[in-house]
């Protein structure tokens, strides 16, 4: 019997062994631990997924469950973000953001003493959270030179739950941006004052609690140097205009003509870098005044746009030329302007 007893121990020990795995192969029925099934992830909101799973395990031989999520697809790094509790099956994942795919996989786990052993994962599921509530992005922003010392920028609101508009400005189209004015809610124009001759680009995004909408097109302008030295001489029943060309961004001159005390009217669109008019008719029974106006348009509009914006004037002098013929006018008043910006001196011929 004695020999027997001694034989049996080194088998005991082989068995001791074969359930120090972790995984407890030898353990009774009622202390392994099952892997969850049919895992499904569905988001909740753009900062929430929902998961549940069916647990596998019977009651007693579980402690609790581990949920593993990735932010880099079915077959990237996954980190413990949970632990529900024993006979679980569900978890909700919060804090995320919107329009990210996340992966999950859950186990689950017994504690016995010091011991811990877990099941094997479940399959990984998948699911993409929707984009955050932001506003809808604002559109059709134009940027067109503004009384000779400021660009004015508008565009549309498309969004009915914004707090407000951030404007940027950038040396170009591309960026980089720099805010400029936060606004307030409804808001679709806005003025910024700046250096002549000095490109500037625009573009606007709208804003609330839950973030930023997409940026606006981008618009740029400048606002041109003014014209100035303007000569008028009357020859015949014309008028030979002259000036000198200041800047190097125009897109083009406006020749406008008004009798006295009336509106003036368009009575001619020029080519950039011109520097005279010749010829313009002149009424000799009544008096008439002109004047020239440099036009910048923004980069995004048509040369034939150029026609149609911005009337406002920034300031006026007035002089008078000596009519061609006797008349009770006083003569012809000439005036000369760049993108509303009149020029500094007129000239009396």
């Amino acid at each position: 019997m004695a020999w027997r007893g001694y034989r049996v121990l080194p088998f005991l020990a082989v068995i001791a062994a074969a359930g120090c795995d972790g995984h407890e192969p030898l353990a009774p029925m009622f202390m392994v631990v099952s892997a969850p099934g049919n895992l499904t992830a569905t988001p909740t909101s753009f900062s929430q997924i929902s998961l549940s799973w069916q647990d596998n395990s019977n009651s007693p031989s579980e402690s609790g469950f581990e949920v593993h999520r990735s932010g880099t697809g079915p077959a990237g790094t996954f980190a413990l973000v949970g632990t529900p509790a024993a006979q679980a099956t569900g978890y909700f994942d919060a804090g995320l953001t919107g329009l990210t795919q996340y992966c999950y996989k859950v186990r689950a786990y017994r504690t016995t003493g010091h011991k811990t052993t877990f099941s094997d994962f479940s399959a990984v599921a998948c699911a993409t959270t929707p984009g955050a509530p932001v506003p809808a992005a604002p559109s059709g922003l134009t940027a067109t030179p503004y009384l000779g010392y400021a660009i004015r920028a508008t565009w549309t609101d498309n969004s009915t739950d914004e707090n407000g508009f951030r404007a940027e400005r950038g040396p170009s189209a591309a960026g980089p941006w720099t805010t400029i004015l936060t606004l307030y809610p409804n808001t679709t124009v806005l003025t910024d004052y700046v250096a002549v001759e000095q490109p500037e680009c625009y573009r606007v995004v709208a804003f609330n609690s839950y973030g930023d909408s997409d940026p606006s097109n981008a618009a740029c302008t400048a606002v041109p140097a003014a014209p100035s030295v303007l000569h008028a001489i009357v020859v015949g029943t014309g008028v030979d205009l002259t000036w000198s060309d200041n800047s190097s961004v125009e897109d083009g001159f406006e020749v406008q003509r008004a009798s006295q005390g009336e509106a003036f009217s368009v009575v001619a669109n020029l080519d950039m870098n011109t520097t005279s008019r010749h010829r313009t008719t002149h009424t000799p029974t009544s008096c008439a005044r002109r004047k020239m106006v440099e036009r910048r348009a923004p980069r995004t509009a048509s040369r034939s746009s150029l026609r149609s914006r911005d009337r406002q004037l920034r300031r006026t002098w007035t002089r008078c030329l000596p009519a061609v013929m006797a008349s009770p006018c006083p003569g012809l008043i000439l005036q000369m302007r760049q993108d509303s910006v009149w020029s500094a001196r007129p000239t009396t011929v």
